[in-house]
């Protein structure tokens, strides 16, 4: 059968549940009208089918999972999360504790979110973050050689910039053919130049660029923690604003994406390292790095630590 597929799980593997039609049905309906055809499969059909562990696995590592199609194409919006919801919101507890203790209001607050697809992605989010940075660690085994902590930093901030994307992939996609047919209405045509194209795609990239992102999730941080960024993080002799330290951070993370450079600035002590041909001295260890990203999230989705920790 043709079309786009999703893949759902469920955590607990004594238990076969099925995501609530609710789910998977709501914002597609909105669209179409049509709804997916869904297929539950057994243990031994995911097995056979490389869905749980070995070669060939599709991410999905519990006994039992759903996938959506629809005939011709389509999308459905991934659920599992906000359907195995008392498994989730507890790793999400277990990550928060230490901005909200009470683990009755952070049910609470949780439960204001003004949308199953936002409650979704904010378990989604939590719940990644929990196993891949917070408690996650890369350690390889090489006799004789000893493990150097930027290593593992260095995989963790590229998850977490991720995750920072993850946050805002609710937004719609917009390619910049796309965005330039929304313009033409106000009289864009035609293009004289490529200084002119260029400035464009300048102006696209700022609106739907990946980079983008990380401006808006570090530029809404609570004051202190951008203070605390612009201060512990000297790039040249100027002093510089949140919006270019997003970017910076943006660039770092890009930098071992393509050129393969090793993320040194975020251990213990004082780094100093060159970025964008300037100087970069960084007092910023990992740990407040995660913090900052914590109270970030919590901020994003309408959270209010009764700790503020940074």
């Amino acid at each position: 059968m043709r079309g786009s597929q999703v893949a759902g799980s469920v955590s607990d593997p004594l238990k076969e549940r099925r995501i609530p039609q609710r789910f998977w049905t709501a914002s597609y309906r909105r669209r179409s009208g049509r709804l997916p055809h869904c297929q539950f499969r057994t243990v031994r059909e995911n097995r056979a089918s490389g869905y749980v562990g070995g070669r060939g696995t599709t991410g999905v590592h519990t006994p039992t999972a759903v996938r959506c199609f629809w005939r011709g194409g389509g999308h459905v919006e991934d659920y599992r999360y906000l359907a195995n919801k008392e498994d989730f919101l507890d790793y999400a507890f277990d990550v928060f504790r230490e901005h909200i203790p009470d683990k009755s209001q952070f049910r609470a607050q949780f439960e204001a979110i003004d949308s199953d697809s936002r409650k979704n992605r904010f378990l989604h989010v939590a719940s990644f973050y929990r196993f891949m940075v917070k408690y996650g660690s890369f350690r390889y085994d090489i006799p004789g050689m000893p493990e150097y902590d930027y290593i593992d930093i260095t995989y963790k901030y590229i998850a977490l910039m991720s995750l920072i994307e993850a946050i805002f992939a609710e937004d719609r996609y917009v390619d910049f053919f796309e965005w330039l047919m929304r313009r033409a209405r106000e009289g864009l045509f035609p293009i004289t130049d490529r200084k002119q194209l260029s400035a464009l795609y300048s102006e696209y990239k700022a609106e739907y660029g990946a980079r983008n992102k990380a401006v808006l999730f570090f530029s809404s941080l609570h004051d202190s923690a951008k203070m605390y960024l612009t201060n512990q993080l000297k790039v040249g002799d100027a002093e510089r604003s949140i919006e270019y330290i997003a970017r910076l951070l943006y660039d770092i993370r890009s930098e071992f994406l393509h050129n393969a450079r090793l993320i040194l600035e975020f251990g213990e002590g004082i780094m100093f390292s060159t970025r964008r041909s300037k100087r970069l001295i960084s007092m910023v260890p990992f740990d407040d790095l995660k913090l900052i990203f914590e109270t970030g999230l919590l901020k994003h989705f309408g959270f209010y630590p009764t700790k503020n920790l940074i």
